[in-house]
């Protein structure tokens, strides 16, 4: 069974974009923002290897973000646990 994760949303000329995780050296990057009052800050990254541990993170909500980025524009976004989509 493969994990997926996306976001949708629609942009502001009517398009519709989906968000997919960004992997860096084989892995999902997530940030806590207990870590640091900054929202977008370095401090708060981290790592997960493991698309299991990723839904886990997610679920357990807590501040928690997925960086995903955009199929359309390209733009990465870090993205609160509640607009992220898991597929089983």
């Amino acid at each position: 069974m493969t994990i997926q994760f996306r976001r949708t949303r629609t942009n502001p000329d009517g398009t519709t974009e989906v968000y997919e995780p960004v992997m860096r050296h084989g892995m999902f990057v997530m940030a806590d923002r207990a870590v640091h009052e900054k929202h977008n800050n370095k401090l708060n990254q981290f790592f997960v290897a493991d698309a299991e541990a990723v839904k886990a993170r997610l679920a357990s909500g807590g501040g928690v973000s997925l960086r995903m980025k955009g199929q359309v524009t390209g733009q990465q976004n870090l993205i609160t646990a509640s607009e992220v989509e898991v597929l089983i």
